[in-house]
Order: C-alpha cells, then structure tokens, then sequence
C-alpha cells in the first residue's frame, strides 16, 4: 500500500510539474506575441543587455508588428551608440526628425544598442520582418571597417534566439560559416568562447520551446526584476521595479565647444590620437617621409566574413552610414593624415558596396563642433543633420525597390 501511494505521489508530482511547464511556456508565448513596451522609442540603458535586461527577438518583432501598418515601409535603425542617440535626450532625438522627414509612408524604429554592431540584435529584427513579408529598410551607422568575428559582438543573443524560433531567412552560406566558428572556437586553447557558445545554443534551443526568456522578460518589464544590476549603485529595491518605471533620461548633450575650450586639452590628445589611428586602418602613413598609401589589399581581408552575416535579400534593402568623427578633431590632422583618414573612409565604402550594401560616407561637409558631444556622438543640432542625410539616402532606396514616390 505504502509502495502505492508513493508511485501515486510520484505521478501527482509529475503532473504538476508537467502542468507547471505548460503554464509558464505558454504565459512565455503570450509575452512573445504581443508587444508590452509602452510608447517606444528606443531601448534606453534600463531596457537593455548593459542592465542585464535582454529584449528578445519576439520582443523587436512584435514592436514593429504592433505600431506599423502592411502599407507602411518599416525602417529598422541598427548600429551603435550613434544611432541610439547618445548625448541625446528622448525629445530630441534624431530618429524622431527622420520619422518627420520621412513622412507617414514610412514608420522608424529605433534598434541601435550603446556598444552594438550591424550585425546582431538589429539585423535580426530586420531580417525576421523581411521574411514576414514586410516591406522593409535596414539602415545603421558604421566605422571604416567589419566586424565579422562573432565571438566579440555583445549581443550576438538575439541572434541565436532568432535562430531557434525559425524567424530567419534561410541562408546555408551562413549556417556553415557559424559551423567552421564553432569549430574554431573547439579547438582553441582558451574554451571559454567555446563553453560560452554551447550553453548559449542549448538555452535558446530549449527556449524556442518553452519560451522562458520572453516570459522573464515580460514579467521584468511589467511587473518585477530578479536580477540586480550595477547600474543601480547597490539600490537593491530600485533594482527589483519592473522596467517600465524607469524613464529614458539620457542627457541632452552639450556641445563639446561649450564644454572644453577650442584646444587640444588631455582628453582630446588621447581622442586624437584614436582619429589618427582611425584613419589609418586602410591607409600606411609614412612618418619619415610624410607621405600615405592606400592598403587596397586590407579592403577584401576586412569585409570577407560580410556575407555571412548578410543573406543576400537583406543585402538589398540595407544601407550603411560611416560618419566622420567631430571636425574638432579632423581639422587638427596634416594634410597627408587627412587624406589617409579620407582614404580609410572612401575603402570602408567600397567593402560594403563590393557586396551589394548602399554606403555613404558622412564626412565633415555641414557639420560643426558644435554639433558633436564628444568625438562621435551627435548632440540635437547633430542629430538633425545626421536625420536629413538618413532620409534622403532612404527615400531613393524606396522609390529604386518599390516605386515609392513623394
């Protein structure tokens, strides 16, 4: 009898936590199908991975799916802290004159991370729209250069997490190129990539099944948080309030003149010397001679692993922008590190262009150190310049792809 009640008791356990699974797996579906993130306009330091809080790639979809029409033409904004807008308050960002530029045909999104690439969490969400069927747009900004190491991307997550719930185009010439990664990473003497990348596939193999992540994301955004950050400078309650009560309070930039006089204090050497190095990425400068050439060769080496990341299809509707840093710097440079700095920009372009990718160079022309925060990032008045070069580029691409006309 005993033996009986204890299989019985078993089975009660069992069912419960089969009952159990079921329940969160589907509130982590829910999540995952209805965007939950009130009036959005970018994922601020509290909406993401820099304070632990990690929006999936259900997440990104469901924002765009949820505040577009069919008929609109979805712009998804990827890169790096330049196009998030830092030094840039929420009412001044940049994304909102380039939705005004643009006009209602088009609907911007805002999905560039501080520290992020192209080629992760944005592109996924760009991707995922495209295979939906939606008319879509990727634009992001870029340096002179690739990044086609995925092991050094910080948010390289979504990916994986696109990946496992089939939201991405089918692209065998990326799958194989993540296969030989891995087995790189394998047979590496530091396994910490190695190890890293394993639980990270297995998470979000398990993950496309019970929807775990969307269901902790979800609940973090709206009701509580489990994790403690940082950022929260040992505030263990503050750290504990769902995300939604946390506003996006990034600073209105000042304009590095007002902050600094016009010379070159001990901040700006070391800033300048990041310009000179910049500009030199494609270029050999010659100190005894003075004298600079072009590395044509670097150019093929540097952008090889870029269609591995970018399945033809996408290749066709994005843009990369490779913005100058602040003419505060550019104009202290000789003339032969100006045209090596001109030469590195010019190559980064034609890698992206040699593989199907719009590019722009933004150089100095109409910009001020006025309009710069610090070496790279806009403030306001910036901004809006920047947002005026977007949106001319991505009219023309509307109207070359579908006909668009003004």
């Amino acid at each position: 009898m005993s033996v009986l009640r204890s299989r019985k008791g078993l089975a009660a356990l069992l069912v419960g936590f089969l009952f159990g699974l079921a329940a969160v797996s589907l509130a982590g579906r829910y999540f995952a199908k209805h965007s939950f993130y009130k009036d959005f306009t970018r994922f601020h330091l509290f909406l993401s991975p820099e304070s632990l809080f990690f929006p999936t790639a259900s997440n990104l979809r469901q924002i765009v799916l949820e505040n577009s029409t069919e008929e609109q033409i979805i712009v998804i904004i990827g890169g790096s802290s330049i196009s998030h807008g830092v030094g840039q308050g929420s009412g001044e960002l940049w994304t909102k004159h380039l939705q005004n530029l643009l006009g209602s045909d088009f609907k911007v999104f805002n999905f560039a991370l501080r520290g992020g690439a192209p080629t992760e969490f944005s592109l996924v969400a760009a991707e995922a729209l495209l295979k939906q069927g939606r008319k879509v747009l990727y634009a992001f900004d870029s340096a002179p250069y690739f990044s086609g190491n995925p092991s050094r991307l910080r948010n390289q997550y979504a990916y994986w997490d696109a990946y496992y719930k089939n939201m991405l185009l089918d692209y065998p010439v990326r799958d194989e190129f993540y296969a030989q990664h891995e087995r790189r990473l394998g047979q590496s003497e530091d396994s910490s990539f190695f190890e890293e990348l394993l639980e990270r596939k297995i998470a979000f193999k398990l993950d496309s099944l019970l929807y775990f992540t969307d269901l902790w994301t979800g609940i973090g955004y709206t009701q509580f948080f489990t994790v403690w950050s940082n950022l929260f400078s040992g505030d263990i309650k503050s750290s504990l309030l769902a995300r939604k009560n946390f506003a996006d309070d990034d600073a209105v930039g000042v304009s590095m003149l007002e902050k600094m006089s016009d010379q070159v204090d001990d901040r700006s050497s070391i800033d300048l010397k990041l310009v000179v190095g910049r500009g030199g990425h494609f270029c050999e400068f010659d100190q005894v001679r003075s004298t600079s050439r072009p590395l044509v060769e670097s150019v093929d080496e540097n952008f090889k692993n870029l269609p591995a990341f970018f399945p033809p299809l996408m290749r066709e509707i994005s843009l990369a922008f490779i913005p100058y840093e602040s003419p505060f710097f550019f104009k202290q440079l000789t003339p032969e590190q100006k045209k090596c700095y001109q030469v590195t920009y010019e190559m980064g372009k034609a890698g992206y262009e040699k593989h199907g990718i719009t590019s722009r160079v933004v150089d100095e022309t109409g910009f001020t150190a006025n309009d710069y925060g610090d070496r790279v990032h806009f403030v306001g008045s910036g901004g809006r310049k920047f947002a005026l070069i977007y949106a001319e580029a991505l009219k023309k691409k509307a109207m070359e792809r579908w006909g668009w006309k003004e």
